[in-house]
Parts: structure tokens; C-alpha cells; sequence
């Protein structure tokens, strides 16, 4: 698991990423359930957001290699507030897809997770 800290308001950081992962033809989701967990609604006052994010060929590119690491699909990433700082934490793809030993599978997600992290990198300097 990564888990980037940073003192930016998590709506900015939220529409950065949005906005870079969708730039990157990534496709994003925001689960129903997260809407409601942003802001001063939350019960502690620290919102929280968890965004999927896939590609639509993802899914059948895993699936020809592994059929059970479909369920790892889409990636998540989970964007809450603590002790005042912002923490984007995700689980990487290699990490999500571990569990199934295809080397073409481990290929995959380092490429991946490397698309990932040129992407939060950026969004993480233009902050």
C-alpha cells in the first residue's frame, strides 16, 4: 500500500486527480456511497472519497491472463483527511493482482503501476 500525505484540501487534490487520471484516457468512478462522505458531513469533519479507476480494456487484458484477478479490477484509490493533512492512499497493481503468479500478469502491473505513478507524480508537482 502507498499512502501520499500532503497539507492540500482534499476537493482541489480530488479534481487534480480526476481531472490528470481522465487526461491519461483513464476512466474514473466515483462510488455513490464516497459522495456522501465528503466534508463537514462526515462525523469526525474529515471527508473521504474512493475512486476507481480502470481502463476499459484492463479487464480483458487481465482475465486472458489470470480469470480470478478479475476481481481486482478496478484500482482504488481512497482520499481522506487527518490530523488536518490530506492522505491519498491506494493499493498498486501489482499489490492488487499478487495473488495471481502469471508472469505476463506481474508484467502488466509494473507497467501499471509505473502509468500510475507518472501521473500522481504530476499531480502531486502541480500542487
Amino acid at each position: 500500500m502507498r499512502t501520499w500525505i500532503t497539507p492540500e484540501p482534499p476537493g482541489p487534490l480530488f479534481r487534480a486527480l480526476v481531472d490528470a487520471l481522465e487526461s491519461a484516457a483513464l476512466s474514473t468512478l466515483v462510488p455513490a456511497g464516497s459522495r456522501e462522505r465528503t466534508g463537514a458531513d462526515h462525523p469526525d469533519g474529515a471527508g473521504h472519497q474512493i475512486l476507481e479507476i480502470w481502463k476499459p480494456q484492463w479487464f480483458e487484458e487481465v482475465i486472458r491472463m489470470d480469470p480470478r484477478a478479475g476481481i481486482g479490477l478496478p484500482l482504488r484509490i481512497h482520499l481522506h483527511v487527518q490530523e488536518n493533512q490530506t492522505h491519498l492512499t491506494y493499493w498498486t497493481a501489482s499489490e492488487t493482482l499478487a495473488p495471481y503468479p502469471a508472469p505476463a500478469l506481474a508484467a502488466w502491473a509494473r507497467a501499471i503501476d509505473h502509468e500510475l505513478c507518472t501521473i500522481l507524480t504530476a499531480v502531486a508537482q502541480g500542487l
